[in-house]
């Protein structure tokens, strides 16, 4: 099961709103991020871009579900959220070179009470969701269904039949 507070990132620290274009650079080729939260004294300001603008881009509060992230980063079209205690910094949220190109264009989530499970829908900008689905898979995600049925549905009926042509031998 993934844990969510394993995505959470505290290092490296935060920039402040006087850091140096060579700091800026210096962080965003070590993160490999093109945004990167600016803190003044523990205190969430913005994220920095890559032309040297803060950007008011609103945190995630730290109570949220760490999926409401996605909703920020597509709406800001940011590539890391800041997570915050009131607006007190507590670390960040960074999308990861696993994200296979694939756009989230809507994104909800329900909490199911009778099972204690959250259940996630989401639109990809993608024909095929195959990618998404084993991206999703390696973080622990179980997935419960998809439309279309891409090329995955071929694979998996293809192993059906040699399966099947097999137990026949």
């Amino acid at each position: 099961m993934l844990d969510w507070n394993d995505l959470l990132l505290t290092h490296p620290a935060p920039l402040s709103e006087t850091c140096s274009e060579a700091e800026y650079l210096a962080r965003t080729s070590e993160s490999r991020t093109r945004f990167w939260p600016v803190v003044d004294e523990g205190v969430y300001t913005g994220l920095m871009g890559p032309d040297g603008h803060v950007l008011s881009v609103p945190p995630l509060q730290a109570a949220q579900h760490p999926v409401d992230a996605l909703a920020v980063a597509s709406a800001w079209q940011v590539d890391i959220v800041a997570v915050c205690d009131r607006n007190l910094w507590q670390g960040s949220y960074k999308s990861q070179d696993e994200a296979e190109g694939v756009r989230v264009v809507a994104f909800s989530t329900d909490f199911v009470a009778e099972r204690s499970v959250f259940r996630s829908f989401a639109r990809l900008d993608q024909p095929d969701p195959t990618a998404a689905l084993a991206t999703l898979e390696r973080f622990g995600c179980t997935i419960l269904g998809y439309y279309p049925k891409g090329h995955r549905a071929e694979e998996v009926e293809d192993n059906l039949d040699h399966l099947l042509h097999y137990l026949d031998l």
